[in-house]
């Protein structure tokens, strides 16, 4: 499964009322310091910024609507215009993101299998030389080695969880995608299955 669309409800808009903008504390190029061509074109790294929510309305509403899903675990993102580029996540294996904002009328998230490589690829023992960041387990990933297998355009105020331990970017955003993220770590799988199975 590279996705699925939970029937969680919206999050009431005046609960998202916050400085989103301020919550950010940590912003990294996702371009790997490496040139990137998908399709003959080359693509522009967009920059991925993470913060913690510590808005407490918005954290109490998560709390009473998803059980297990401890308020630690929440964070803002952004990702300014391009693209994020093809990666497996640091750690994680799934995220349940809210789109705040979408970016753009096309922003599509696309799944890929490097061809002669293993479908999940996490990064559990992630490098931690400073200033390294690799793309995925074994480092370099070139689009022309990949296989598309899905997509889907994430719309706003959507629950979507997605699996991030295979290879995914984020591409056509043409202004700041803004979105709420819920990390789950593999001693954190059975808060996932209860979520598949309430919603």
């Amino acid at each position: 499964m590279y996705y699925k669309i939970l029937n969680i409800p919206p999050i009431p808009e005046e609960l998202l009322k916050f400085d989103f903008d301020n919550l950010i504390y940590k912003s990294v190029d996702t371009g790997f310091n490496v040139k990137h061509i998908k399709s003959g074109k080359e693509l522009k790294a967009g920059t991925f910024s993470i913060g913690t929510i510590n808005h407490q309305p918005l954290i109490d509403w998560i709390t009473k609507h998803m059980p297990g899903v401890y308020p630690y675990m929440m964070k803002a993102q952004s990702i300014t215009p391009e693209t994020d580029i093809v990666h497996s996540d640091v750690l994680r294996l799934w995220a349940l993101i809210y789109v705040i904002d979408t970016g753009g009328d096309n922003v599509v998230t696309t799944w890929y299998q490097e061809k002669g490589k293993p479908l999940n690829r996490p990064r559990l023992n992630p490098d931690k030389t400073p200033g390294v960041e690799k793309q995925t387990d074994t480092g370099f990933v070139d689009y022309n080695n990949l296989i598309s297998l899905d997509n889907i355009k994430v719309k706003k105020n959507q629950w979507v969880l997605i699996n991030v331990q295979i290879l995914h970017d984020v591409d056509n955003i043409t202004g700041t995608r803004k979105a709420l993220s819920i990390s789950f770590y593999p001693d954190r799988l059975a808060v996932v299955d209860k979520l598949l199975e309430l919603y």
